[in-house]
């Protein structure tokens, strides 16, 4: 199943009423965080990035140019590219999330705003073998079926490169879904507490959030099973399991695909967040000559700039910029979700 017009329709709306209210001051969506209370959970996500990706710079994963995938307000993006020096991408379909990065560049005294890019995940305007790290958090679960994302992701990738997935939501079988209850954006106040009453909830009812009543996807009922048939070979041993709800110290669990251990099939039983460190092509494989990474979606041909166009130079497809950000979308969706960039 991929994702459709009206779904990714909802999440530009969605993101556009967001950017609203969390930059602009309004009250465009009633129980959504505001300015002040969003900035400080994008601190807080900054530096739980800054975190995980050190562990991959002491083993030398961080390589130019990088892709975030679902790049959403960039916050991810701007870590690499102020704390960690790299060159890359901020992708994302909502422009309005990528308007944003610069918004918190400016509060957080940040120089360096990587490159941003409004595209689809299921077709990546970038060439083959063309990125050297790519990532995503919280990204995957919101398609029906994450496996063409993956792809799309392992065929941008150059060799050697790895693809890093943290933050996704592992299936919970065991539970009973007897009500459905409306889940509220997390402020900092309480929040361990209110973490721990959602997981409980989980047990017996279905969370549903702001997102859903746009037409966004939710997959929260991914097994860990189907996590290790999206992924395939590649990730045999490159799976990390985060099970909930036990002390940090016991809860990251090594996960091999081969051979399942005891914690393993707890966490799919009980629920669990995964991440996984991905190197989809060897080292050896063969590369073509090194190109532009940015190219057309649709054939993936190179772009040239022309006033405030990108233009394919094999099939002459052009592509709207906006506030410094290019659209490059196929042209059905560019007419839909921003007929008045098109």
């Amino acid at each position: 199943m991929l994702q459709d017009l009206k779904s990714k329709a909802g999440e530009v709306k969605f993101r556009a009423q967001l950017y609203e209210q969390q930059v602009l001051g309004t009250d465009a969506i009633p129980g959504e965080l505001s300015s002040e209370q969003m900035l400080a959970v994008m601190r807080e996500r900054m530096q739980k990035t800054s975190a995980d990706l050190e562990e991959l710079a002491q083993a030398n994963l961080l390589q130019p140019p990088f892709l975030e995938l679902g790049a959403e307000r960039g916050q991810r993006s701007l870590v690499l590219a102020n704390h960690f020096g790299l060159d890359g991408f901020a992708a994302d379909l909502s422009l309005d999330s990528l308007r944003y990065a610069e918004f918190l560049a400016n509060h957080e005294g940040l120089s360096q705003i990587p490159q941003r890019v409004c595209c689809d995940a299921h077709k990546l305007p970038f060439a083959d073998n063309s990125i050297g790290f790519a990532f995503c958090y919280q990204t995957l679960h919101h398609f029906p079926d994450p496996t063409p994302i993956v792809q799309e992701l392992y065929r941008v990738l150059r060799p050697g490169a790895v693809l890093y997935i943290n933050e996704e939501p592992i299936r919970r079988t065991w539970k009973v879904n007897l009500w459905r209850r409306h889940v509220r954006p997390k402020g900092a106040e309480n929040k361990y507490w209110r973490y721990a009453k959602d997981y409980i909830l989980d047990f017996v009812s279905e969370p549903h959030v702001n997102e859903v009543e746009y037409g966004i996807c939710e997959n929260d009922d991914i097994t860990l099973r189907q996590w290790e048939r999206i992924f395939g070979e590649p990730a045999t041993n490159g799976i990390q399991l985060k099970m909930l709800p036990v002390p940090k110290s016991m809860s990251r669990i090594n996960h091999s695909s081969a051979s399942w251990g005891l914690r393993s099939w707890l966490c799919q039983g009980l629920g669990g967040i995964l991440s996984a460190t991905i190197r989809p092509k060897s080292e050896g494989s063969p590369l073509a000559g090194a190109r532009e990474p940015l190219c057309c979606p649709v054939c993936r041909g190179q772009l040239s700039l022309s006033a405030s166009n990108l233009t394919c130079v094999a099939c002459a497809a052009r592509y709207p910029v906006q506030h410094g950000i290019p659209l490059l979308l196929p042209r059905e969706e560019l007419d839909t979700l921003y007929s008045e960039s098109a």
